[in-house]
């Protein structure tokens, strides 16, 4: 910016010198080859005395070219510095911010709008890049602007003096103009917001949407919002046009009015006059260009402080990792004393105990509400406990890096998440340390492999956006070896078989029989076939366990939750 600022004064400064000059030729012209007695006519005949250059309309001319040509430089050295300042502020915002983002932590990301971390990197930031570039053009139209009431006042300090008073009222008066657009532009950000979020959840729900008919009810809703767009779009470019549409005629009046007044007065120079006017004139643009130029700084001030807002919160929110230890595991994962509230207040986990030891595979049930997805998050290191804790081998997890923790957890939701790529690619999901053999074997291991080999493109087929091309027992799987593929030493499966049918449920399900004795795995399941080869099960009820065996030891007690819940299903 500091280098914007001196670009900006030496470019108003040639600028206005090169127009300035304009008053010589004309003096030198009008006079027979005389000298005129303006500052400038003196100035460039001492300059032409100096370097011995004799003074002709010529070398008059030559000199102004010059001038102009060093401003055109001047002016493109502007553009380039402006705009490399521009594109390293939004590389670098958009990476700061994409990178706090994804190192919030869980509870604050649960409660963002879906679309509303996008809106901030492409609208937001391109608003505060606006803003900056205003800046730099008000740097360059006030320099300029006071380069050429130097060289005005300097010509006819009476003239010049009037021109500024009057330059800056106009600024002033057109004030209010300014607030009222940034009123607008806050109503706009948020209507704008508004159907970012209405948009993005469509799209994700669209299949919904369809099946259900209510695509015109969704389609007038999304109306509501562009017609609201519309009108403040409309009020916006009124405000701006009314302003910038009357300072050309106030110019222009102002210099006939000064004509007027001077032309017969006694030692009139009409070349003088011709250039003060011309400075008048650019002076008034300059005063144009500025005061549009605080129209969009008003319209993007709601944009820069919600983005600032934003950071804020990211920073305030930034997923704490107080651990340093490396991940061991070699006897067993102990959960004790567990309790956690969200914080609204509502309790979930009312002092959970259980452990689980190393290559055993521990079945979670209980019903909806009962915290077992809340163990699993605090498990995966997303929600800290609000009482007891978790120990592997006797020490916290928290110890433990969250990096190291979780290079060593691998999971499984309900929600699959599959990139629009290949299986390949969707199995390696950014592991830099997976190789081809890794990726063979963890399809084999997730029941996976034969499918993909009858596909004609094999690992390089692409499976859609979201995995759509897929049936859900394959994407499941494809989820599965992917966690596989990390060789993790903990593997969690939270409601992974819930919506599967039963073929896939079961190649599932013999995945997991495979991998008793090599991995812990953890299992939270509605569908009890899923888990009857578990080690142990863990009943969970409202919050605190209630049970705790063999799914054989739970089916002989009648009164146990297992046995009414499985006798229900089965």
């Amino acid at each position: 910016m500091a280098v914007l600022i001196f670009l900006g004064f030496i470019s108003g400064f040639v600028e206005a010198v090169g127009i300035g000059t304009l008053v010589p030729i004309f003096s030198f012209v009008a006079k027979n080859g005389e000298v005129g007695n303006d500052f400038i006519s003196q100035a460039v005949f001492r300059m032409f005395s100096y370097f011995n250059v004799s003074l002709s309309v010529y070398s008059l001319l030559g000199l102004v070219a010059g001038l102009f040509v060093a401003k055109a430089f001047l002016s493109l050295l502007f553009s380039l510095v402006n705009t490399k300042i521009m594109a390293d502020y939004e590389k670098k915002a958009k990476e700061k911010i994409y990178k706090n983002a994804l190192s919030a932590n869980w509870q604050y990301l649960l409660n963002q709008k879906i679309g509303y971390l996008e809106r901030m990197l492409f609208t937001h930031v391109s608003f505060v890049s606006r803003l900056f570039q205003q800046i730099a053009n008000n740097i360059l139209g006030f320099t300029s602007f006071l380069m050429y009431a130097f060289v005005a006042f300097k010509l006819a300090s009476s003239i010049a003096f009037l021109t500024l008073g009057i330059g800056i009222a106009v600024i002033f008066v057109f004030k209010p103009l300014f607030t009222k657009t940034k009123v607008f532009a806050d109503k706009r950000k948020k209507s704008e917001e508004s159907i970012n979020h209405l948009i993005n959840e469509n799209i994700v729900g669209i299949k919904t949407i369809k099946a259900m008919g209510v695509e015109k009810k969704v389609r007038n809703m999304a109306g509501i919002f562009f017609e609201s767009l519309r009108d403040m779009r409309v009020k916006l470019s009124m405000y701006k046009a009314f302003g910038s549409s009357f300072v050309q005629p106030i110019g222009f009046l102002f210099i006939s009015l000064m004509f007027a007044v001077f032309y017969s007065r006694s030692g009139f120079d009409f070349a003088v006059f011709i250039a003060v006017m011309y400075l008048i004139q650019r002076i008034f643009q300059y005063v144009e260009k500025i005061q549009g130029s605080l129209y969009v700084v008003s319209e993007s001030v709601p944009y820069v402080t919600s983005l600032m807002r934003f950071e804020e919160e990211l920073a305030q929110h930034k997923e704490a990792d107080e651990g340093e230890e490396d991940f061991s595991f070699n006897k067993e994962l102990e959960v004790r004393g567990l309790k956690f509230e969200y914080e609204s207040g509502r309790g979930v986990l009312r002092g959970v105990n259980f452990n689980i030891k190393k290559g055993e595979m521990a079945g979670v049930i209980g019903p909806s509400g009962a915290g077992k997805t809340t163990i699993v998050d605090i498990l995966l290191r997303l929600f800290a406990p609000t009482g007891g804790e978790i120990l592997i081998d006797g020490k916290s997890i928290g110890s433990i890096s969250i990096a190291d923790w979780r290079r060593n957890v691998g999971y499984v939701s309900q929600d699959i998440f599959l990139k629009n790529d290949t299986i390949r690619e969707n199995i390696i999901f950014y592991g830099d340390n997976i190789l081809e053999d890794d990726i063979e074997r963890a399809a084999k291991l997730a029941n996976i492999y034969n499918f993909i080999k009858t596909l004609p493109k094999g690992f390089d087929t692409v499976v859609g956006e979201r995995g759509v091309l897929l049936s859900a027992g394959q994407r499941q799987r494809i989820v599965l070896a992917r966690a596989l593929a990390r060789k993790p030493k903990i593997l969690i499966l939270d409601e992974a078989t819930s919506a599967l049918d039963n073929e896939s449920e079961k190649l599932i399900k013999e995945s997991l029989d495979s991998l008793k004795g090599e991995i812990t795995v953890i299992v939270i399941a509605h569908r009890l076939s899923t888990i009857m080869s578990a080690d142990k099960l863990i009943a969970l009820e409202d919050g605190k366990v209630v049970e705790e065996g063999s799914p054989q030891e739970l089916l002989k007690d009648k009164s146990s939750y297992f046995y009414r819940v499985y006798d229900i299903v089965d």
